[in-house]
């Protein structure tokens, strides 16, 4: 079995990074805001929560034990 310790800030970046990704794909399904603004920012959103996890998935590579 594999373990990871993970300090509680990068536990939360992790979560936040979901997060953003998360309401970036609602916005672009949804219909809460005028198509074109919605389209803009949901992309925005989508791009930023992708752009920050591959650093996240090194990190906690970094930080995993094998057992």
């Amino acid at each position: 079995m594999k373990h990871v310790t993970l300090a509680l800030k990068e536990l939360e970046a992790i979560a936040a990074t979901r997060f953003v990704f998360g309401i970036g794909a609602a916005l672009l399904l949804g219909h809460l805001l005028p198509e074109n603004r919605r389209r803009w920012i949901g992309w925005a959103l989508v791009v930023i929560g992708a752009a920050s996890t591959p650093p996240l998935i090194y990190d906690v590579y970094l930080h995993r034990t094998h057992d």
